[in-house]
């Protein structure tokens, strides 16, 4: 990981760089004003990311099929692999958003991750003995041909056994060594971290999974609480191609003049996409200036975004009339826009 850290970093890098930390600093974090908003907010996030994750990996639930197997957030009944992956992922994630101010990162920390999210796999699926344990058998990254069933080895992995268990005590140790040193930002230690992590590939299976888990957990202990509120599992399983090339790119350096620049750019690329989805769904409300009814009718919009007026009048009860009055003052005052015209119309929170 320490050597990564001599990548001399592109000023592209280093603008979007600015750009998270500025957003960091102006974040208004307002849950005591509206702690519903927030909480349901950090809820649909965890959602998103348990499917998303788990999407990028083979899984095939949709993150409505999710919530309607859903009791709060735990799956009531586990029938597939599938549910059994999200509920595990659910677990995880929810665990590092109640306790990250406690948990280290630790081989300890992230041993006990990869357990909590493989419980719910039976013994036929995954090896008892596999999980939160390193891996015992080679895993390299491979490219698979479906037509052909050819493969073709993409990234070496580290080595099960003794190499292993060195590589993971050296990535703990230097990302504590080197988070503290002033000369380099958070974001980059984190980033390192996180594509040393996958080279290893310390377990048997559920890596990208925990790089994933280990990221939210390495953003919130070091400051970054907005991205509790916003899916970065989500961007990846958007962006899943370009995700795989920064990797690949970064980690083939390894062996030749080593580059952090493509993956570090791709990490702070998808921060950058949280950010933005946070100023759209989160954008500050000054409190005392709306009314009642108002703030009802903002908050669902919020929310759920772009919205529709019958949309509104379901979930308000607010009448119709009513309602067209508030949508006007919203809009008059910039609180709001609309687009489209009669029933196509659609309402958004206006963005500075």
């Amino acid at each position: 990981m320490d050597i990564l850290l001599t990548s001399k970093l592109n000023p592209e890098v280093l603008n979007l760089l600015q750009h998270i930390e500025r957003f960091q600093e102006n974040w208004n974090f307002q849950a005591h004003l509206s702690p519903d908003f927030y909480a349901d907010l950090k809820k649909t996030s965890i959602i998103t990311s348990a499917g998303a994750s788990t999407r990028i990996e083979g899984s095939t639930l949709t993150d409505d099929e999710i919530k309607e197997r859903l009791n709060g957030l735990k799956i009531q009944k586990i029938t597939s692999r599938d549910e059994a992956e999200v509920a595990g992922y659910i677990d995880c994630k929810e665990y590092i958003l109640e306790h990250y101010e406690e948990l280290e990162i630790s081989e300890h920390t992230i041993r006990s991750l990869h357990q909590m999210m493989m419980q719910y796999l039976s013994e036929d699926l995954f090896p008892r003995n596999q999980k939160g344990a390193y891996k015992n058998i080679t895993n390299s990254v491979v490219k698979i041909d479906h037509s052909t069933g050819t493969q073709e080895i993409v990234f070496e992995t580290t080595p099960p056994g003794p190499q292993t268990e060195v590589a993971m005590l050296n990535l703990v140790q230097n990302f504590k060594n080197f988070i503290s040193d002033k000369q380099y930002s958070a974001l980059e230690i984190i980033a390192a971290f996180i594509v040393q992590f996958l080279a290893i590939h310390p377990f048997r299976d559920g890596n990208g999974r925990i790089s994933r888990l280990l990221t939210d957990l390495c953003l919130l202990k070091h400051g970054y609480t907005f991205c509790m509120y916003s899916s970065h599992e989500k961007v990846i399983e958007d962006t899943k191609t370009q995700y795989y090339v920064a990797l690949r790119q970064t980690q083939e350096s390894f062996t030749k003049n080593v580059d952090i620049n493509p993956w570090f750019f791709y990490f702070l690329k998808t921060l950058k996409k949280q950010t933005e989805y946070l100023q759209n769904k989160a954008t500050p409300i000054s409190a005392g200036t709306l009314t009642k009814k108002e703030n009802i009718v903002l908050e669902l919009i919020q929310k759920h975004q772009p919205v529709s007026i019958g949309f509104l009048e379901r979930q308000s009860k607010i009448n119709r009339a009513t309602l067209k009055a508030i949508l006007t003052r919203l809009k008059q005052s910039n609180t709001i826009k609309m687009e489209g015209e009669r029933k196509g119309s659609r309402y958004w929170i206006h963005e500075p």
